[in-house]
């Protein structure tokens, strides 16, 4: 019985290093890598535009190496699967390991920014870190292409350096990620965790088997698809959570700027510049004892009955050929056969992004009571000099 299953475990395993290594398994592999990674760094852009957040900016750059990664190796796989051609594909992998941990040392820098107390310090660690890194591959370089080459990278020494650094680069990572206690970050540590993983198994091949084992071999090449997979859905959830959040705070921001649009005492209009009327607050309403529907779409000078044409002394007109702030006076009555009315109303200019003037906010008083108080005033004035005049008259 243990040796009919160890017999389909060797086959299971003979089919799957067949497939990966003969049929350009790690060609396709690497191509939808090369894909995820793409997606991901269009989706992290967005968001660098959108929200112009350094740590987004990090994020741009490092999944831009970690692309230029992925093509690099289905250029060398493509070239040696399609055209027989062998490049130099130990090079290669070295190139590879060093991209990968320059967009690891960028990518750490991502996520420790927004918690940064010292953000200058930590971008002068992040430039000493990528300064390091370059040191340390030109020394890999030198010493890989200096050896004896029986051997390959796998078993170099280089190997396990890029790897042990890596692996440091993302256990920090993972421990940043958990104490931020989120659970939208919870796919941001499995991502970390699977390519930990990832590179726990290259180690272990490189200094326990020898990197001879070709079942560790395409296990390493095969999970960052999962490591990708799991970021897409990391950052489109957490886009995802950021425009649901700009929409609310949208809308809480427009129903409170209605509520106070509704809630000045006096009328307000909003006018395109054919002088036609957009918007109209809850006073304005009132004052002129119509429904809103009857109101949008007429202009102004038709609502207020005061003919067919914009009045002469227009400040609507003004302020769309001025740009500035204009008032005027005017009297009318509001309904047939009412006394007229007094009204002052001011227009404000909006401007549109090419600052040109877009829409007018003409702000109306009704000024009637003050008027009608100003003529009893009077009135009172002239009874009162009439009464004087009396006086001195009938002393006389």
């Amino acid at each position: 019985m243990n040796e009919t299953l160890l017999f389909i475990v060797g086959l299971i395993q003979d089919f799957i290093t067949a497939f990966f290594f003969e049929l350009s398994g790690l060609f396709f592999s690497h191509f939808i890598q090369f894909m995820l990674a793409g997606l991901i760094l269009v989706m992290v852009n967005f968001e660098r535009k959108r929200t112009s957040r350094p740590e987004f900016t990090y994020l741009t750059l490092a999944f831009m190496l970690l692309m230029f990664q992925e093509y690099l190796m289905c250029t060398v796989l493509g070239l040696k699967v399609i055209t027989k051609i062998i490049p130099a594909e130990e090079y290669s992998v070295v190139l590879y390991r060093v991209l990968e941990l320059f967009a690891l040392i960028i990518l750490t820098t991502a996520f420790l920014y927004p918690v940064a107390k010292r953000k200058a310090a930590l971008q002068k660690i992040l430039l000493y870190n990528l300064l390091s890194a370059v040191g340390i591959s030109l020394a890999v370089f030198l010493s890989f292409h200096l050896q004896d080459r029986q051997g390959s990278f796998a078993v170099h020494w280089g190997s396990r350096l890029f790897g042990v650094l890596d692996l440091i680069l993302l256990i920090t990572i993972i421990v940043h990620t958990l104490m931020v206690g989120r659970r939208s970050t919870l796919l941001i540590v499995a991502a970390a965790s699977f390519w930990a993983f990832r590179e726990s198994c290259i180690l272990y091949n490189s200094i326990v088997l020898g990197g001879e084992d070709q079942t560790l071999l395409v296990l390493s090449e095969t999970v960052p698809i999962a490591v990708y997979t799991l970021l897409v859905l990391a950052i489109y959830r957490q886009i995802t959570k950021e425009y649901m959040s700009l929409q609310l705070a949208t809308l809480k921001s427009k129903m409170r700027l209605e509520a106070i649009f509704d809630g000045i005492t006096d009328g307000i209009m909003t006018l395109d510049k054919d002088l036609k009327i957009l918007n109209v607050n809850q006073s304005e309403r009132r004052l002129l004892d119509m429904p809103t529907d009857e109101m949008i779409g007429k202009t102004c000078f038709e609502l207020y009955g005061r003919g067919s044409q914009p009045c002469p002394d227009c400040p609507a007109k003004a302020t769309f050929l001025s740009g500035e702030k204009s008032s005027a006076s005017f009297h009318c009555p509001r309904k047939l056969g009412e006394k007229p009315s007094f009204f002052e109303e001011e227009a404000f200019p909006l401007f549109n992004r090419s600052g040109e003037v877009d829409q007018i906010i003409i702000y109306i008083k009704n000024t009637t009571e003050r008027h009608r108080t100003q003529d009893r005033i009077r009135a009172l004035d002239r009874l009162a000099a009439i009464g004087e005049m009396s006086t001195r008259v009938a002393h006389e």
